[in-house]
């Protein structure tokens, strides 16, 4: 028999045990087989996981506590090669071994004998098997895994190789990283999680600290020795797990103080509506009884305080609309989208009347929302083209197409028009870039238009020159409906009123 390419690996750290092993390795050089020795349990876990050895001999009376678990990860590793175990026949695990492992080989004696030793070595390599041998392609074989492990280590992620036993095979300068333990201590354990080629999971890893590590896992079906086998990625989720915890609290805590800033605006707002009014009457009399009465001064004070009195009461009101938004709003229904546009201009037909104006629109599409969000929604964009207006002919068009899976609408005036930078600023609360004195208003209705075309899933943004009027443009979700509305084109004659 050939026996250049036989390897045998000698684990021994039994006192004296060198000088004897340098005489097996003699031995073994005349037989022309290469024989390795180690003296540290891990080095020669590392090793079994990395050269392909027909024999591995290890002293069981030289292995680390826990003699049985470091005997298994040995079994894990070596299997399916051969194994000749060796130990003193006082030793309770070699009795056990020696009655459940039947198929490897045990010698026993309280003084072990090297030329035994030898003899016994020369009598297993005799009994491999040419199965059992490495062959040439068993060489390439191992070359090839050499450089699959060149490559994994190389890589940021963990990377372990785990057998079908769900036995790890090997670990990568990450994977010891990520468990704050080296490769050799990790060899020859049960790897602990299902695997499955294909999927990510994510698992909590237990670090030699003590630490727990969340990891996003995926798993590749390889073939490692010839044998079906896994490999499993790791990488380190804890920091973005942590992240996600902590915005998803930031969440919650934003949404609560929303939602005690609503509660608090519409009681608020509730609250102060009685006093206002009684603020409101009192004043009135006053202006009614006293009017003409006192002197030029104090009929000016009344005014200033009714007038004050009433803006604080419409304030209030609008108020209490926008905080009832997202708190009160209706269940959303289908509705024409005509008939909004003629309940919103039905609730300034006096403003429409005084200032002679005039609103067309297209054809409009059928409409999944809030019915009296949405009419409060066209009646104060339409108001604000109609008061924000110096035109002897106040003039107001709204248009509609569909885009994609959105209606776009557009309401154009001709009103005195928006400065650029002021685009986004007119969508706050209280935001009125005109005086009150001339214009009036509370600088709520944009900001309430905003907040229902939020609740509705849409955009709104205006387009405007200062003296050019205003083309306001929002979207809302073209939702598809019984009647099959949705592919109907919208473009028509105008309707006027």
């Amino acid at each position: 028999m050939d026996y250049k390419d036989i390897r045998i690996l000698i684990y021994d750290i039994s006192v004296g045990a060198f000088s004897r092993i340098n005489s097996v390795k003699n031995s073994g050089a005349n037989s022309g087989y290469s024989i390795t020795t180690v003296n540290s349990f891990n080095e020669m876990k590392w090793l079994v996981s990395r050269i392909r050895f027909d024999l591995v001999v290890v002293d069981i009376d030289s292995l680390p506590e826990k003699k049985e678990e470091s005997f298994t990860q040995i079994l894990n590793l070596v299997s399916p090669r051969k194994l000749l175990a060796i130990d003193s026949s006082t030793n309770p695990l070699g009795r056990e071994l020696r009655k459940n492992h039947g198929n490897y080989m045990i010698t026993t004696g309280s003084q072990l004998n090297f030329d035994e030793l030898t003899a016994q070595l020369k009598k297993e390599v005799n009994t491999l098997t040419p199965s059992q041998l490495l062959k040439e392609k068993d060489r390439a074989l191992e070359t090839a895994e050499e450089s699959f492990r060149r490559l994994i280590d190389s890589g940021s992620d963990a990377m372990i190789v785990v057998d079908g036993s769900g036995i790890i095979q090997f670990a990568n300068v990450a994977a010891e990283k990520l468990y704050g333990r080296s490769a050799s201590e990790l060899l020859g354990e049960v790897f602990g999680f299902p695997l499955t080629g294909g999927e990510s999971t994510e698992i909590d890893i237990i670090t030699s600290a003590g630490e727990s590590v969340v990891a996003d896992m995926r798993a590749t079906e390889i073939e490692w020795r010839g044998e079906k086998a896994f490999l499993a990625s790791l990488r380190d989720i804890s920091d973005k797990k942590k992240t996600e915890e902590m915005l998803k609290a930031t969440l919650e805590n934003l949404k609560r103080s929303n939602s005690d800033l609503q509660s608090f605006a519409y009681v608020a707002s509730h609250d102060l509506q009685e006093p206002l009014r009684m603020v409101s009457s009192y004043c009135q009399l006053l202006a009614k009884k006293y009017h003409g009465k006192l002197d030029e001064d104090a009929d000016k004070f009344i005014t200033f305080a009714v007038q004050g009195a009433n803006r604080m009461q419409r304030l209030i009101t609008d108020l209490l609309e926008y905080s009832r938004i997202r708190i009160s709003g209706k269940t959303f229904q289908w509705i024409e989208g005509e008939e909004i546009v003629k309940r919103a201009l039905g609730n300034i037909q006096q403003l429409l009347h005084d200032k002679k104006a005039r609103v067309t629109f297209t054809e409009l599409p059928l409409l999944w929302g809030d019915r009296i969000q949405l009419t409060s929604l066209f009646q104060n964009i339409i108001a604000n083209g109609i008061k924000f207006n110096q035109s002897p002919e106040p003039r107001i068009d709204i248009r509609v197409e569909k885009e994609s899976q959105r209606w776009r609408f557009e309401i154009e005036d001709n009103g005195i028009g928006i400065e650029p930078k002021y685009k986004d600023k007119i969508f706050e609360l209280f935001q009125q870039l005109q005086p009150w004195s001339e214009y009036g208003g509370t600088g709520m209705g944009l900001a309430i238009a905003k907040k229902i075309i939020e609740r509705h899933n849409g955009e709104i943004w205006v387009d405007s020159q200062p003296g050019k009027g205003s083309l306001f443009i929002f979207t809302l979700p073209a939702v598809p409906n019984p009647n099959n509305r949705l592919q109907k084109e919208t473009i028509g004659n105008p309707a006027a009123i």
